[in-house]
């Protein structure tokens, strides 16, 4: 087996971040799962600083960071690095499919209307984006319809893989289930460490 250490939904810059920017020292993992850092719900003047430390953190993790939702970011690259949407990781005996889960989870035609947001809140967005997160950590968050559990499969099963590690939904704490032989693990905001 091996450990991989993710960070996913951290949200710098955001209404409910982890970690802010100047604390976001983050002892290196393997990969980024996508809302590092919340091109969604920054504070207007504090955009260019959300620029620059989403730049930073792509370059560092140079195609281990996996775009979520909150990055906001059309082009697949920045600088030449490259900025997927998914990592595979090729194991024989375990095939593995890393993503942010936003894709899966609500289908293209949801995300590509979610991208053409426009970057930065206002305080009402933020205020309301404050009150939606705060009832949702509060009381677990997590909720899964059958039609996504089954997109959560198809998608797996596309890439071919056996086991699909996402973020996104924000439960208290890692989940872990099956669906038609494929193991499917939604972690808990943070800082995690995954045995595949």
């Amino acid at each position: 087996m091996t450990t991989l250490r993710i960070a996913n939904d951290i949200h710098v810059f955001g209404p409910h971040e982890i970690v802010g920017p100047n604390d976001l020292a983050l002892n290196y993992q393997n990969y980024l799962l996508g809302d590092i850092v919340d091109f969604a719900n920054v504070e207007k003047d504090r955009i260019k600083e959300a620029q620059t430390m989403f730049a930073y953190l792509v370059n560092l993790y140079d195609g281990a960071y996996i775009m979520g939702n909150h990055e906001l970011w059309k082009d697949k690259e920045l600088d030449g690095v490259p900025t997927p949407d998914y990592i595979v990781i090729h194991d024989s005996n375990n095939p593995t499919l890393l993503c942010h889960g936003h894709v899966p989870i609500w289908g293209k035609k949801k995300v590509e209307k979610w991208m053409d947001k426009e970057i930065g809140a206002g305080k009402l967005r933020r205020f309301f984006s404050c009150l939606f997160n705060k009832y949702r950590d509060e009381y677990g968050g997590f909720d899964l319809s059958e039609d996504e559990v089954e997109n959560i499969y198809h998608y797996t099963v596309k890439h071919g893989c056996r086991t699909i590690v996402l973020g996104h939904m924000h439960p208290k704490e890692t989940i872990h289930f099956r669906v038609k032989g494929i193991n499917v693990v939604v972690l808990k905001r943070g800082f995690n460490e995954v045995e595949i």
